[in-house]
């Protein structure tokens, strides 16, 4: 009845950030709940689904309400990837976790030759963004170590190469 009441009042308010931080909450409640009740795996799944698929706007306007923040975690694309691995669908949980390279500003594949061309302004937004982003970091290595799995050789030294950047 909670969550029910908390999804009908972030409906209502239009809010997508409201939404999306009520879907992170449903997320962790069902799925604590997945071995006691037969319906709360399949309804944490429909969760995350719906959370990973309104995370670009999700996204857009978190840094436009707050735009020199990081992104923070993701609770729907973390667990969906998760119970993914679980059931030995890598090449579903890859092309999970790599839409969300999608999501944030290029400034994590800029070479050192690129970042030479830029602007004063993006070079500091560059080294905000490494500095600023644990969870893209995270990201990266769920990409490496899906790469690994799947054997994608490729996929994995671009990633690897990308997670140099970091401090």
């Amino acid at each position: 009845k909670i969550i029910a009441k908390a999804e009908e009042l972030a409906l209502t308010g239009g809010n997508v950030l409201d939404r999306h931080f009520t879907l992170s909450e449903k997320i962790v409640i069902y799925y604590r709940e997945r071995e006691t009740s037969p319906e709360a795996m399949e309804k944490a799944v429909q969760a995350c689904r719906e959370q990973v698929a309104m995370a670009p706007e999700a996204a857009k306007a978190f840094l436009k309400e707050y735009p020199w923040q990081a992104l923070p975690a993701h609770a729907g694309y973390r667990q969906l990837r998760i119970i993914l691995e679980k059931q030995g669908k890598y090449d579903e949980a890859f092309g999970l976790a790599e839409s969300f390279t999608f999501i944030a500003p290029p400034y994590w594949q800029w070479t050192a030759e690129e970042l030479e061309q830029k602007s004063p302004f993006e070079k500091e937004r560059h080294r905000i963004f490494l500095k600023d982003n644990p969870e893209f970091q995270k990201l990266l290595k769920d990409l490496i170590a899906i790469s690994q799995k799947i054997g994608d050789t490729e996929k994995e030294a671009f990633y690897s190469t990308a997670l140099t950047r970091f401090p």
